[in-house]
């Protein structure tokens, strides 16, 4: 790398690609800092995470780059690959993995300078995942032995919660957009046989609903 190791930069841009602010660099250690994931909040300050050497890290940074907190060390040991989502008002849920008997991604939540674990060892690794505006649920998907099973965790009580209309010959089932105020979300269901149908889970009610029909060419 241009400092003689491996370092992280911010540099933020336009919709045109256009820089905005110079490189700023992030890390400074003699150590390995790779892997780096951002995600912003409403008011567009950025939230990183990051893997340095044995540990995973975060940091907030304004949208120019300059930090908010003091880097925290948010995991540690035979960790790597963290991902980072952040809702509007800056609450941030961070998944890593981690060998400790197991090698399984699992997901944690970051509140007040505390990480707290959200999903179970489940001897699977957590895939996907993202939260709703609201931060009433997160939704993910597992790698179940080469199948994508979507799963649904209350971020209120910490319980998983049923996924109701899930056709029961789904072997992938990718997560979509939810609505602005929570009752709706999106899924995506590839029986393997034909493209792709599009779902729609009304949390509400405990229903899906069928909302577009795959088609191919012919």
């Amino acid at each position: 790398s241009r400092d003689g190791n491996q370092e992280i930069y911010f540099c933020a841009l336009n919709p045109s690609g256009e820089r905005l602010t110079q490189d700023v660099r992030i890390t400074n250690t003699a150590g390995l800092s790779i892997t780096p994931d951002l995600s912003t909040d409403g008011s567009g300050s950025c939230y990183v995470t990051w893997q340095e050497d044995n540990a995973i890290m975060f940091t907030v940074l304004d949208d120019e780059g300059t930090r908010l907190i003091s880097d925290v060390t948010v995991g540690t040991g035979s960790v790597r690959t963290p991902a980072i989502a952040t809702n509007a008002s800056g609450q941030s849920t961070v998944v890593w993995e981690r060998s400790e008997g197991t090698s399984f991604r699992r997901l944690y939540s970051w509140r007040a300078g505390t990480f707290t674990p959200l999903t179970p060892e489940l001897g699977y690794d957590v895939d996907s995942f993202g939260t709703d505006e609201l931060l009433t649920r997160v939704t993910y998907t597992v790698n179940e032995k080469g199948y994508t099973r979507a799963r649904a965790l209350d971020l209120g009580t910490r319980r998983e919660l049923p996924v109701p209309g899930l056709p029961k010959d789904a072997v992938h089932v990718r997560w979509g957009a939810t609505t602005p105020d929570s009752r709706y979300t999106s899924f995506a269901v590839d029986d393997g046989l034909r493209p792709s149908q599009s779902y729609v889970l009304d949390w509400k009610t405990g229903k899906a609903a069928r909302w577009h029909v795959g088609s191919a060419p012919e």
